[in-house]
């Protein structure tokens, strides 16, 4: 990772400025908190969001004026993602912030995080920051920083332009090669580049005293000319002999302006009305137009594509409050009114909704008006109606013919907008179809209850108060479960939970018994998933609630870092022990032998 550009908070500027306001002042970075969540990096936050762990265990080192490298370490048992981080001083202010959509970096429980990281400030001398403990810093190695350096390889050795890679012996070698040749220089070079004046160069190379005469062109000397002329002679055009009288001219290439008689549409792209033989009619190649191009004449049916719903703008939202043929619900009232006097000639407030079948040897049933004020249930071929369930019971529909109140049980006395059952235990019956099997709702004198034969399975009493046989159980299969992430509470949260002992006030619950709290308002700030502020509303006012199985995760997490610690302190506690053990043995050792050379001084 590299070039991470963070942001400074103001509190973290502010630090910055010395206490006469006349410049800045160098500040110490203790600590580095970590942090799963993504969010937007802005100067005025004072914690990290979402911080889940904080670390001494980091170092940083300036490697340019406004780049500094940190280095991050943890050994700890957890497993998390990092999505951010957080730089704080040592008195406690969050300095810097980093935030990035994407994970960072994972670690498993199994394994330690090391993660570095170029980090690239603006506005500020990043020599000003001081850290507490650069135990873990790892910084790329330049020519003014010490730190991790990449050996060179031979390209790159030959090559010899990179500034930052260092170079091995065979990466020497290889560079030597090229540019003197392999294994040079020879021993006779090696003997020439060790003399130690001119006079020794020439004697090495054999060459006399002509090798220092000042000779050439116009020196005077004849040994220097061809055929009595200096070079300067041949040079010279005229002075060459069998000279052809045509030259063949190579490939070559001229600007336009060098032409002369050049037509126009030789340096430029004709017009339309320039160009000859075109034809009268040109065939248009297939090609695509928008649908709002097209005014006029009929698109042929067969060229609409076939689209889902979703890709027909507005259908899908016409068609959710619509009811299907296959059926549907229908919240509020449905009316049934007829635009048209009906086939049959009868009058407008005459009306039926009918329920029939495929298979004619079913009757239909009506629910049929006929007049002002007279509404019935037929079907064909009379008025009784017989309703058949599923599992072949019939039961008639009571009218008229059929109704007999002797049959039916008397309700007691209710008061207004009750129903009382009289003769027996106050209960409604529920028949499980499957298992045969009663269920009854029945109240006792303190509690309503739902019973089943063999028991009290669930009991609600008037203080609210819901007890059940069985426990109560929360859906928690994985496959009912998604985005599933590592939980970042643990003992560190677990400790910051206020707890209480106290009771209920009278309007919340009567009975007036002493309990073990947790306050919903305190613990929405350390676990606020476990919180809902909507959760009960009493008289119009909203008060927030506690969801109690929110919490063990966390406790959970929190035995197993306990259960780590302890793990630890064990070993060292062995090692303890192994290290006193080897000292009795030698101390046991050390007193033989003093009292050996006792005995012997004696």
């Amino acid at each position: 990772m590299s070039g991470l550009f963070i942001t400074v908070t103001d509190a973290g500027f502010r630090a910055l400025v010395n206490s006469s306001n006349t410049g800045t002042r160098a500040v110490s970075l203790t600590h580095i908190g970590l942090s799963a969540a993504s969010f937007a990096a802005a100067p005025n936050l004072t914690t990290l969001p979402g911080e889940f762990k904080r670390l001494t265990t980091f170092g940083g080192a300036a490697v340019a004026k406004d780049t500094l490298h940190l280095s991050i370490r943890d050994d700890g048992p957890e497993a998390y993602s990092i999505r951010a981080f957080g730089l704080y001083l040592d008195d406690g202010t969050l300095f810097a912030v980093y935030s990035h959509p994407d994970v960072l970096m994972n670690k498993d429980a199994a394994v330690s995080l090391l993660l570095t990281a170029d980090v690239r400030f603006q506005r500020i001398d990043v020599s000003q920051l001081v850290f507490g403990d650069t135990v873990w810093l790892n910084p790329p190695a330049t020519e003014t920083v010490q730190g991790v350096v990449e050996l060179a390889d031979r390209v790159e050795a030959v090559a010899g332009t990179d500034r930052t890679r260092a170079m091995t012996p065979d990466g020497v070698k290889a560079a030597m090669d090229a540019r003197l040749g392999d294994a040079a220089p020879s021993p006779f070079v090696k003997s020439i580049l060790n003399a130690a004046s001119a006079l020794l160069l020439r004697a090495a190379l054999g060459l006399g005293n002509a090798a220092v005469r000042d000779e050439g062109a116009g020196k005077g000397l004849d040994a220097d000319k061809l055929d009595g002329e200096h070079g300067a002679y041949y040079r010279n055009f005229d002075n060459l002999t069998n000279v052809p009288g045509e030259f063949t001219a190579k490939k070559h290439r001229h600007a336009w302006a060098d032409l002369d008689g050049v037509p126009d549409t030789a340096s430029r792209n004709p017009t339309f009305d320039e160009v000859t033989n075109k034809p009268d009619d040109f065939k248009p190649k297939p090609h695509p137009h928008s649908a709002s191009d097209i005014t006029s004449g009929v698109f042929a049916p067969e060229r609409i594509p076939a689209l889902p719903i979703a890709r027909v703008s507005g259908l899908e939202t016409a068609l959710a409050n619509k009811v299907g043929v296959t059926g549907g619900e229908i919240w509020g009232r449905l009316i049934l009114t007829r635009d048209s006097p009906p086939p049959d000639g009868s009058a407008y407030n005459t009306g039926h909704l009918e329920l029939k079948t495929t298979n004619t040897s079913f009757p239909r049933i009506g629910f049929h008006r006929s007049g002002a004020d007279a509404i019935a249930i037929v079907y064909e071929g009379g008025t009784s109606l017989t309703l058949w369930s599923n599992t072949g019971n019939r039961y008639d529909l009571w009218h008229g013919g059929n109704f007999n109140p002797n049959g039916k049980a008397n309700l007691g006395t209710p008061s207004p907008g009750s129903i009382h059952l009289t003769g027996g235990a106050a209960a409604y019956y529920l028949r499980d179809r499957d298992s045969n099997r009663d269920w009854a709702l029945y109240a006792h004198g303190d509690r309503v209850a739902l019973f089943n034969g063999g028991g009290d399975v669930v009991t609600i009493t008037p203080w609210g108060s819901i007890t059940a046989n069985g426990g109560f159980d929360d859906g928690s299969s994985y496959r009912l479960k998604r985005d599933l992430k590592p939980l970042p509470y643990g003992l560190a949260e677990v400790e910051r939970i206020v707890t209480r002992i106290g009771r209920y006030r009278d309007f919340y619950n009567r009975d007036d018994r002493l309990r073990l709290f947790v306050l919903a308002e305190q613990l929405r700030g350390v676990l606020p998933e476990a919180v809902n502020d909507d959760g009960l509303v009493i008289d119009g006012e909203r008060y927030a609630t506690v969801q109690y199985s929110q919490l063990m995760p966390p406790v959970i997490v929190s035995v197993q870092q306990l259960a780590a610690n302890a793990r630890d302190d064990r070993a060292e506690l062995a090692k303890v022990r192994d290290s006193l053990d080897t000292l009795r043995s030698e101390f046991a050792a050390f007193r033989e032998r003093v009292m050996s050379l006792s005995e012997g001084a004696r």
